[in-house]
């Protein structure tokens, strides 16, 4: 707190990420920076043929501009902020990029479109990203914290947006060397560009969220590196981005420090191409499937028993597209070869015989992360499992190296 008590919120948290170096970021917590940036590149290609990409890709085609940054699994360079809206839209098109729960949201996702486009186009050297990519990741777990819950649990933004503006432009201020007054400015114009609502879970408009992020983010820090002008306590300050976007404030929390030293090893990878909300339910119906030799046939109803909050987030009872699917409460899971993995997500029991049930977490008034406990009932048997602790998620760990 000494130190927001003395520069203030926004500027505190620009100074810290301004300084990070290499030297600064332990080994292991690389080894978590590289497999983001992997993991990232995988979604974005497996994206890269989606429908909603496809017309981003055209519009972008359309405006023109100076070629300068690779679009994932496409030819031909956009400019690079054109470039990052598409492969941000590319990359969480499948909801299969990573979460963190500070934030929450995804991400990574955020900020390398905007941050690999600006390397590229810089020629910058990939310890530079790496440093860049860890000061912004950090940073914007941060604000996620100093805001949650009432951000994205009551009033509905979507954090990838809204938050990961302020890490993408944080991780490109860095990366162009941004001195302290351009750095924190460039925060102030990512905060008034920073928008993305939950209601638009199930349609084109998430993965657009995640590519205008990190779009926000590159432009941020290129107009502030221009002499552009914000405030800047964009954060804290009255009618700024925490008292306009939650009625929770924690500004306590910026600078604490989290499990491991550092926010990016809480990271956490899927197993699926769906909202992170449902993946509990996915596991315990596999289970269920595999482990209890449970006919699909026989299946006479299927309950969910989630969190309350898990109604304004993954409630697509009936989907029309993809997009709805990745949201869908009752379990389901991918099976078939790679493409219809990705594009053609099935009911693990069949449609039409789910019925998801809420409950509410007396401890912290309905918002904790939630866990399923599937029940699939059948004429002969009844099985239920509990796959995940719900203040345990589950983590794939990185190699080292």
């Amino acid at each position: 707190m000494n130190a927001i008590t003395g520069l203030g919120l926004t500027r505190a948290l620009a100074e810290q990420a301004r300084a990070l170096t290499l030297g600064e970021i332990p080994a292991v917590t690389r080894a978590w920076a590289r497999q983001c940036i992997l993991d990232y590149t995988a979604c974005g290609i497996a994206g890269a043929s989606d429908e909603l990409v496809l017309i981003l890709l055209a519009e972008m085609r359309e405006q023109g501009g100076k070629e300068a940054a690779s679009v994932l699994g496409h030819s031909g360079k956009l400019p690079a902020a054109s470039a990052a809206l598409v492969n941000g839209a590319a990359a969480h098109a499948l909801d299969f990029d990573d979460v963190n729960l500070a934030m929450p949201g995804h991400p990574s996702v955020a900020i390398l479109p905007a941050l690999l486009a600006l390397a590229e186009e810089r020629g910058a050297s990939g310890s530079d990203v790496l440093t860049a990519f860890v000061a912004g990741y950090e940073l914007q777990c941060r604000v996620g914290r100093v805001i949650a819950p009432g951000h994205y649990d009551v009033l509905g933004f979507h954090s990838t947006a809204t938050v990961g503006s302020f890490g993408a432009a944080a991780a490109c201020a860095h990366l162009m060397g941004l001195n302290a007054e351009q750095f924190v400015t460039a925060l102030g114009i990512a905060g008034t560009q920073a928008a993305g609502l939950k209601s638009m879970f199930g349609t084109m408009c998430k993965p657009l969220h995640a590519g205008k992020a990190s779009y926000h983010g590159i432009m941020a820090a290129k107009l502030a590196a221009r002499g552009f002008t914000s405030r800047t306590d964009v954060l804290e300050c009255a009618q700024g981005f925490a008292k306009t976007h939650s009625p929770d404030f924690h500004p306590e929390r910026a600078m604490e420090t989290p499990v491991g030293g550092w926010y990016i090893q809480s990271n956490l990878f899927k197993y699926h191409a769906a909202c992170y909300m449902v993946h509990s339910s996915i596991e315990s119906a596999r289970k269920l499937r595999d482990q209890h030799g449970v006919n699909p046939d026989r299946v006479e109803r299927i309950r969910v028993q989630l969190e309350e909050s898990c109604d304004r987030i993954c409630n697509i009872p009936a989907p029309r597209d993809r997009p709805g699917s990745q949201v869908l409460a009752p379990p389901r899971h991918r099976d078939g070869p790679v493409g219809d993995r990705y594009r053609a997500p099935v009911h693990l029991f069949g449609r039409g015989r789910d019925q998801p049930g809420l409950d509410r977490d007396p401890r912290q008034g309905g918002t904790r992360f939630p866990h399923r406990h599937p029940q699939h009932l059948r004429r002969d048997r009844a099985a239920a499992d509990r796959r995940h602790h719900p203040d345990r998620p589950p983590r794939l760990r990185p190699a080292r190296g």
